[in-house]
């Protein structure tokens, strides 16, 4: 019986590892590729010990009409473990659709599981507009004006409000 429990805890040992090995920590060095331009900045508050998993995806975008824009090809897609630091990546002066979605999951043994996610996507010419509940109360998605980066950098600050 104890050795069935010990063979437990190591398979959700591993399985906790091995869940997150694709994600990178963040390296500032290859988000520098553009001099003197534009930068988008990822500002975190009170994620202290919380295992942060970040998906960015940033393409080119091109305007149809007022209303209306395209999103083409990736220039960059990066799955980055949250490492205590704020993110810069340094961006051409053009418009851009962005999606980030923020997530993290505790699984702790015997103690309180802490799950949230955040869904942004910065694709449309609207105003951020909440989207409909997934699943869970602890999943939010918006779906937000394009990142226009020709006149200014912008950054994103993302707070944890533990409730």
């Amino acid at each position: 019986m104890k050795s069935r429990f010990i063979f437990y805890i190591f398979l959700f040992s591993s399985y906790n590892c091995a869940s997150n090995i694709e994600y990178k920590i963040f390296n500032e060095n290859i988000y520098n590729k553009f001099e003197a331009n534009r930068t988008l900045f990822l500002e975190f508050q009170d994620f202290k010990e919380l295992p942060l998993l970040i998906n960015i995806q940033i393409r080119k975008m091109k305007k149809i009409s007022e209303h209306e824009i395209k999103c083409e090809e990736i220039i960059l897609q990066e799955k980055i473990r949250y490492n205590k630091e704020n993110i810069g990546i340094d961006l051409e002066r053009k418009e851009y659709c962005v999606n980030i979605y923020l997530h993290y999951n505790t699984s702790r043994f015997l103690f309180k599981n802490e799950k949230a996610e955040l869904k942004l996507d910065f694709i449309s010419t609207e105003k951020c507009l909440q989207q409909p509940k997934i699943n869970s109360p602890y999943q939010e998605e918006y779906k937000c004006n394009y990142l226009d980066f020709t006149n200014k950098s912008h950054s994103l600050i993302f707070m944890n409000l533990p409730v």
